[in-house]
């Protein structure tokens, strides 16, 4: 062999050799790049690769970390002896396939602290000779967004109220309990079905006026409207909608939170047609007062006779008597008494001069009674 092939021979060979330099470099820089953990390992488990991401995860100095035992390295005691069969078997005949499939289990950082995390294995065979590539994930911040995602459905469910989804063409996608038990419908009669199948005739501008407020980002609030269930019944119902949006923020369907009303608007109606014949629609003043005669009640026909508003006397003392009416007003003081005394039931009406505007009089008879404590 003369220098001439030497010679060659050396440059070939630095150029082999600056190839592979650089590869290395490629090949370390990809590893360091990653987002997930990736440990190499050979066929015994020992780590051959610990890249950044993996430093920064399990806290432990790559120089550290290889030729450590894989599993005594990334998982906790008393789950490593199951997985580390599972994971370096590179045909699975124990447990479940783990190469080339995903694996949910728990990982251990240095200092003892477990972490929900998924693992992938892949195996490369040289020489006969297995060797394995191991993917971590940390998956803590997932788990916890699926926990939330289930304690929120678990609420919707668990609801009284009606809840229910709707998607822009008000098809219904979602349907909890508080829904069924509100409007008689099944989940599944009514999943893909338009909204308004819960409207009665004549409210069915409503739904086009609900979505155009969506559409112009304006939420709907305790709006009080008329749905019907299943058997056909009217309800009262107080509505809220909130737009749903997509991850860029786009709209994509609404949530209907319907409140069954119908009893509170029962009521309003009794106590409405009660008032009709009740101290405040009497066209006769009533005024009550406390022990120390200061104002308790003042009826709209009191403010009509003397001029002083409901919001004027309340809490003060009783206006309308002048002080030249002292006299009439402690004998009327001492009638309400003896009326309590005897229970009497229709009180007589005792004439007085009552004070108007607080510069007039005005003559009056008055009936006056009492109320038990």
């Amino acid at each position: 062999m003369n220098s001439r092939n030497i010679f060659w021979d050396l440059v070939d060979i630095r150029r082999v050799r600056h190839a592979l330099e650089e590869s290395e470099a490629r090949r370390q820089a990809l590893l360091d790049s990653a987002l997930d953990c990736i440990i190499c390992t050979d066929s015994s488990g020992k780590i051959t690769d610990f890249n950044s991401t993996a430093e920064r995860t399990f806290r432990i100095p790559r120089t550290e970390a290889l030729g450590k035992d894989l599993a005594n390295t990334i998982l906790p005691p008393d789950i490593r002896y199951r997985r580390r069969r599972e994971l370096l078997a590179s045909t699975s005949s124990v447990g479940i396939k783990v190469v080339g499939n995903r694996l949910e289990t728990r990982a251990m950082r240095s200092d003892g602290a477990e972490f929900p995390a998924e693992l992938t294995v892949t195996t490369v065979v040289i020489e006969k000779r297995p060797t394995f590539t191991v993917y971590v994930r940390d998956i803590t911040a997932r788990k916890r967004a699926e926990e939330t995602l289930l304690w929120l459905a678990a609420i919707v469910e668990s609801s009284q109220d009606a809840i229910i989804g709707k998607d822009l063409n008000r098809r219904i996608t979602s349907w909890n309990k508080g829904a069924q038990l509100m409007y008689g419908y099944t989940a599944d009669e009514v999943i893909g079905k338009d909204i308004s199948l819960l409207v009665p005739p004549g409210n069915a501008d409503e739904i086009l006026r609900i979505m155009e407020d969506l559409r112009e980002g304006r939420r709907t609030e305790n709006f009080e409207t008329i749905r019907k269930a299943k058997d056909g019944k009217l309800l009262n119902v107080a509505l809220t909608v909130s737009p749903i949006l997509n991850s860029d923020r786009d709209l994509v369907g609404a949530s209907v939170i319907a409140r069954n009303i119908t009893r509170r608007k029962l009521a309003e109606e009794a106590l409405r047609k009660a008032n009709e014949t009740s101290v405040y629609a009497s066209p006769v003043p009533i005024i009550a007062v406390d022990a120390s005669s200061h104002v308790t009640i003042w009826n709209p026909a009191a403010e009509r006779v003397f001029g002083w508003s409901e919001q004027e006397v309340l809490g003060k003392p009783n206006p309308i008597i002048p002080s030249d009416e002292a006299e009439n007003a402690a004998q009327l003081h001492e009638l309400v008494h003896i009326a309590a005394a005897k229970a009497r039931a229709e009180p007589e009406l005792t004439p007085i001069i009552l004070g108007a505007d607080a510069a007039t009089t005005i003559p009056a008879a008055i009936a006056a009674a009492t109320k038990a404590p």
